[in-house]
Formats: structure tokens, C-alpha cells, sequence
């Protein structure tokens, strides 16, 4: 399980992108009581891997939705 931060960084995207693809199912993570997110490391390289998921990011990202 990775850090958000370390999810973020791995992914090169934001926070709050990260989070969208959290809530949206795209990556698999657990919220811990405190709210703190651990991101499933295969579930993020699976996304990293899946074309139809990266041009998904690459839209967001010419958009402005995330870094």
C-alpha cells in the first residue's frame, strides 16, 4: 500500500486527481479513519498500464484537471 503522495508521484497527478480516480473506482485504496488514502500499488500500475486509462489521463490533463 503507497502513501498518497507516493501514489501522486508514481502517477505524476495531482491530489485531487488521484482522489477522483480513488472515488471513481479507477484505483483501488483504502481510507483510513483518520481520512489518510493507502493506494493499492498493483491497482496503479495496472492503471499506468491500461491504454484506455491513459488516454483518459492524458485528456485531463490537456484539460487542466490535473498535472
Amino acid at each position: 500500500m503507497l502513501k498518497m503522495s507516493e501514489a501522486c508521484k508514481r502517477l505524476g497527478v495531482c491530489r485531487e486527481t488521484m482522489r477522483s480516480y480513488l472515488n471513481a473506482g479507477y484505483i483501488q485504496g483504502r481510507k483510513l479513519p483518520g481520512g489518510h488514502w493507502r493506494i493499492d500499488a498493483d491497482s496503479l500500475e495496472s492503471f499506468k498500464q491500461d491504454p484506455v486509462d491513459q488516454k483518459a489521463l492524458d485528456l485531463m490533463r490537456r484539460r487542466g484537471i490535473c498535472r
